[in-house]
């Protein structure tokens, strides 16, 4: 599943490769945890972070909170929830601690597409 997301978002979505980092650890409450996916801007800041799972497992807001406790760490402002069949995607305003539901992935800004 992960494979098939990863060449639809450099396809389709045109996400530069160079900016997309998968399966890297990092630390959330002192627990190692490893993410699934990041898209990074131009200035290798977090933008998109991703949480794969199986297709048998529906996205309920366990699976929310799980994506959204590793983004602690990260700070991402968008955040990305899929099993294949159906995506979720947020953006989060990390001052306010606010998220909105999105109908479809953001774009990097036009003035970081490499």
């Amino acid at each position: 599943m992960r494979q098939l997301l990863l060449q639809y978002i450099i396809h389709n979505e045109l996400y530069p490769k160079n900016l997309i980092q998968v399966e890297k650890s990092i630390v959330v409450n002192d627990m190692i945890r490893r993410f699934d996916i990041v898209i990074y801007d131009k200035s290798i800041h977090p933008f998109i972070l991703i949480e794969v799972k199986s297709h048998t497992l529906k996205l309920n807001q366990s699976a929310f909170d799980q994506v959204a406790r590793y983004n602690i760490a990260l700070k991402a402002p968008y955040l990305v929830l899929t099993n294949g069949v159906s995506t979720q995607c947020a953006r989060i305003d990390h001052e306010l601690g606010e998220f909105e539901f999105l109908d479809s992935l953001p774009s990097l800004p036009s003035n970081e597409v490499l």
